[in-house]
């Protein structure tokens, strides 16, 4: 601040000697410079300078090699110099400069050669406010440019507009801990280039385009992260990032005072620390998932259902019959009056079944007497007269229904005629044993009526059925 036009001479006219030979910070910023030369920092003039401060100048052009004669230099800076400062090649040439602060607004990709292709031993330097501004290969130009600088260890690019990186960029940088990007354009969609560093130990991205964030987004190895002003939407995307706080607020910059929500509307203004949402609100059960499942556990119940229900079929049958059984009452048609226990209606083609499994069951066990047409009617009577006459000497009528007897026209009639008897002396009168499965063909009125309204008793050749079939029709025709 003492408006000078230019760089003092700091060695003697005639012998070039230094006047300060053990000078080593020099600060000449704020001041009205506006042109530095190559000669203007000579060797001899400058054998111990380590700091120099050239911020705040009109500089307009710093000439190649300017540094490049002052042997120990380690620290530079050359800050808020003229908007269109012209750095000539060269210029930052020092392989003993460690610190650069170079912020300005000048555009750091117009040069054709690398500016720190000669400073390969910088560890921390400070481009905040340099525009990134090329019209095409821009992440390309951008790796480029930091090649060269594998030792850099913190690295401020605040206000410089960046919104994206090269992928493989953080690879060059293997001993970057420092990384400052406050005031640029970066989004959560961005961030993973970011953190392909794994050596990156605090970072800061302040005031950028933010709105969550997500396990992708923050380095695992982080120590301090700031992420102040960023337009954070509270919606279900952040209850990761909010959860994460809540076991990292440690690691988080200016939490949480410095964390508001940007939308929805109704949450504007409010601090991030009072958003709340359950993972259950944020994720709800796919509807389609809830009528799957309601169709998978339906389809389980009934195959469960029907294979209890199929493999106890006869014994449910049996139970069901003796409690219908038992709410009716038996009917005890008595009396020396009934010739035969049982009229047997039957197919001949059925007279196998007949003679193999019934007689010995019912005749020869039971001791039923049974009235079989085959052997029974009386020859040469009307087969009118032989069935009407039997069937009223007889305490039961048993139907054999098999698909021949539906199809038989004397069969039709025995039906008929069961029927009359049952409506005259009640439904347990009459008692059918369904051989088969009848074909809707066969299946007239008089068959459906008869279903209909009388229990049936289904014939099987299984084995435990089959004994619950006798003890059924036993329990049905004894009086």
């Amino acid at each position: 601040k003492n408006k000078l036009l230019s760089v003092p001479n700091f060695c003697y006219r005639h012998d070039h000697k230094p006047r300060l030979p053990n000078l080593k910070v020099l600060d000449l910023s704020n001041n009205l410079i506006y042109v530095v030369k190559r000669s203007t920092f000579y060797r001899k003039c400058f054998p111990r300078l380590q700091n120099l401060s050239l911020g705040f100048n009109r500089i307009k052009t710093l000439d190649k090699n300017f540094i490049s004669h002052i042997p120990f230099l380690d620290y530079l800076s050359i800050e808020n110099l003229d908007p269109d400062l012209i750095l000539n090649e060269y210029a930052l040439n020092s392989s003993s400069l460690q610190y650069l602060y170079m912020g300005n607004k000048f555009n750091v990709l117009k040069y054709r050669r690398n500016l720190f292709y000669y400073t390969r031993n910088l560890r921390i330097l400070d481009m905040t406010g340099v525009q990134f501004a090329s019209s095409r290969k821009q992440n390309e130009k951008i790796f480029q440019l930091f090649q060269p600088l594998s030792r850099l260890e913190e690295l401020t690019l605040n206000n410089t507009r960046l919104s994206t990186f090269s992928s493989s960029l953080f690879q060059l940088l293997p001993n970057l801990t420092k990384l400052y990007l406050d005031d640029c354009d970066f989004d959560q969609n961005h961030l993973k280039m970011i953190f392909a560093s794994v050596s990156l130990k605090i970072l800061l991205l302040d005031n950028n385009l933010i709105t969550s964030l997500n396990e992708s987004n923050i380095p695992t190895m982080i120590e301090l992260i700031s992420l102040k002003g960023n337009p954070f939407l509270c919606t279900c995307d952040l209850v990761w990032f909010r959860n994460w706080i809540e076991v990292n607020s440690n690691h988080l910059i200016g939490w949480p005072n410095d964390y508001k929500c940007y939308l929805p509307q109704e949450w504007k203004g409010k601090n991030l620390a009072d958003f709340h949402l359950s993972y259950l609100s944020c994720h709800p059960i796919n509807p389609y998932i809830i009528m799957a499942i309601s169709i998978s556990f339906a389809v389980l119940v009934i195959a469960t259902v029907s294979c209890i229900i199929y493999k106890k079929r006869w014994h449910i049958k049996y139970y069901l019959y003796l409690l219908r059984a038992k709410k009716r009452g038996y009917e005890v048609l008595g009396g020396d009056d009934f010739a035969y226990d049982v009229f047997v209606a039957y197919n001949s083609d059925d007279r196998i079944w007949v003679i193999s499994e019934m007689i010995p069951r019912l005749e020869n066990e039971e001791h039923l007497k049974l009235c079989l047409h085959d052997r029974d009617f009386q020859a040469g009577k009307l087969i009118v007269d032989n069935i009407t006459e039997a069937m009223h000497k007889s305490r039961k009528i048993l139907i054999i229904l098999s698909n021949s007897f539906a199809q038989s026209h004397w069969c039709r009639f025995e039906t008929v005629m069961a029927q009359l008897r049952s409506m005259n002396h009640g439904e347990t009168t009459v008692v059918v044993v369904v051989l088969e499965n009848i074909l809707t063909k066969n299946m007239n009125n008089s068959l459906h009526l008869l279903l209909k309204s009388t229990t049936f008793i289904e014939w099987t050749n299984e084995k435990t059925a089959k004994e619950m079939f006798w003890d059924r029709l036993v329990s049905a025709l004894k009086p």
